[in-house]
């Protein structure tokens, strides 16, 4: 009857009233405990109890440096009243790590006291925490940044390059032509620490422009002014600068240097380089090509579509850096990319009968075998990262990842993944390849002809980039250390250009050392 219902539905809820008891007890105890360890995180709204707040409060009075930046954190999160006050009393930590987490939550909540933050500065000895100290003080007290930029030159660098830029994020007509004319200044200085100083403060610029400021000093003599400011133009994205840059990659000392600023430049790169004499750029479009393997978009991606199949000594690079980019190639580029394919299958297999008729004796045998295999490896590696871009397959990824870590026990299962996802024809090549990898004496041996041409010719005298530079030195250098006289008279600088640096030494060294 309906009494009873009631009676049955009281019951429930005074089950359920105990059931929430015991969970919100169990949670306090779990929370607790877990605040006392340090291990409890979290971006959400939690219930805190008054005991959870005594547990952080001491924590922030007796607790290390982690303890304290963590306790301080939570409580802020909790909505604690006191939180102001216990930041505050935090600015004379010992820590440098709790001074300069302090002084940035004051500020993200807007309580900074100036006052205090002069006091802490006269005693402040940690470098980093005095300038960010020196920072919050010109953004929020004018009377202090007026009076540093009075005494500018009285700083050290650091606290100088502070101020400068607080004095051009004002709006002060005052304030920038104090701020101009010190970094003019600077950027003229005789001291080539002063010039380092106006880069540093140029490139945290974002609306202020010194475009041709920084194209002077990319030809600055002080090696470290010109490494700074290259890499000042690649961050800042001066299209206008890219020619120059490119310029200072002709120097075999800075090659690298331009190379790991433009990865700075990022995607926009390949917008600004089309307005590039097409010379320049073709003399570069190595470098482009290696930049391209580690920035990801959308010009980059059309960059590399475009030179695909144009550079025969880049190619290697490009396809890696399309398979990086986890590329869907078009039914054109397809077709293209089935032609590299093919070459890189045959070659792969033309080095494997190459290894068994190395004609050197002794350890330089050893040494252009083992290039050999790793030429082998390389169109191994190649031909697969082509195969996964045609056939959009993931386990061919995995089996790349196996090649590199070398776990030969597991490139088994590989073997005869590769049958069932590729072409017989492809799979065929493939496969032999990685018998080749696996087991590099094994009892498929070609058979000798007569005639044939030795490595040293096959690999020397290449000019289809079938053989890369190392392997080209490394046959000079054998043939020379085995007396190869035949080899030796061979030996000739080429006249189709430019050559690696690696293949120029070896062959002086080779040419002009005794027999």
């Amino acid at each position: 009857d309906f009494l009873f219902i009631i009676k049955i539905l009281l019951f429930n809820l005074v089950i359920w009233a105990g059931v929430v008891f015991l969970i919100q007890k169990a949670y306090l105890r779990t929370l607790h405990h877990s605040i006392e360890k340090g291990i409890f995180t979290s971006e959400e709204k939690y219930a805190y109890d008054q005991k959870a707040i005594d547990i952080l409060i001491n924590k922030v009075k007796s607790g290390n440096n982690a303890e304290v930046i963590y306790a301080l954190d939570l409580l802020k999160k909790t909505g604690y009243a006191g939180i102001t006050e216990l930041l505050t009393g935090q600015l004379h930590n010992n820590s440098s790590d709790v001074r300069k987490y302090v002084i940035d939550q004051l500020e993200a909540e807007g309580n900074i006291n100036t006052a205090n933050l002069r006091h802490l500065l006269e005693d402040e000895t940690d470098a980093e925490v005095k300038q960010k100290v020196v920072a919050v003080l010109c953004r929020h007290d004018d009377a202090y940044l007026e009076s540093m930029a009075g005494i500018l030159q009285q700083q050290d660098f650091d606290t100088r390059k502070t101020i400068i830029i607080s004095l051009l994020n004002h709006q002060e007509f005052k304030y920038l032509l104090n701020a101009g004319n010190e970094i003019n200044n600077l950027i003229n200085s005789p001291q080539h620490e002063e010039r380092r100083l106006a880069i540093s403060v140029i490139s945290e610029l974002k609306h202020v422009h010194f475009a041709k400021d920084i194209g002077n000093l990319i030809n600055d003599e002080h090696d470290e002014v010109r490494r700074d400011a290259v890499e000042a133009a690649c961050k800042l994205k001066i299209g206008l600068l890219l020619p120059q840059i490119l310029e200072r990659a002709n120097h075999p000392s800075e090659k690298h240097l331009v190379i790991k600023a433009l990865r700075y430049y990022g995607d926009k790169l390949f917008v600004d380089i089309n307005t590039i004499d097409e010379q320049l750029l073709a003399a570069h479009h190595s470098s482009l090509i290696k930049i391209s393997g580690a920035i990801k978009g959308e010009y980059c991606r059309k960059y590399l579509e475009k030179t695909v199949g144009q550079f025969d000594d880049s190619t290697s690079k490009i396809i890696h850096a399309l398979w990086v980019q986890n590329y869907e190639p078009d039914k054109a580029l397809q077709e293209k990319l089935h032609v590299i394919l093919d070459k890189h299958l045959k070659t792969g297999n033309q080095k494997i009968e190459d290894y068994h008729r190395i004609h050197y004796s002794g350890e330089e045998k050893e040494i252009v075998k083992h290039s050999l295999v790793s030429e082998v490896k390389t169109d191994l590696q190649q031909s697969l990262k082509i195969c996964s871009m045609l056939h959009r397959n993931k386990p061919i990824n995995r089996i790349l990842e196996l090649i590199d870590i070398e776990k030969h026990e597991k490139i088994y299962n590989a073997i005869e993944m590769i049958e069932l996802e590729l072409p017989r024809k492809t799979a065929k090549d493939i496969i032999r390849m990685f018998d080749f990898m696996l087991d590099t004496e094994d009892h498929k041996k070609p058979e000798v002809v007569d005639g044939y041409a030795n490595i040293f010719n096959k690999v020397y005298f290449n000019d289809d980039f079938s053989y890369n530079p190392w392997t080209k030195a490394v046959v000079m250098y054998c043939s020379w250390k085995n007396k190869i006289a035949g080899d030796i008279k061979d030996i000739q600088p080429v006249s189709n250009g430019k050559e690696e640096f690696i293949i120029t030494e070896t062959r002086d060294f080779v040419l002009n050392s005794p027999n």
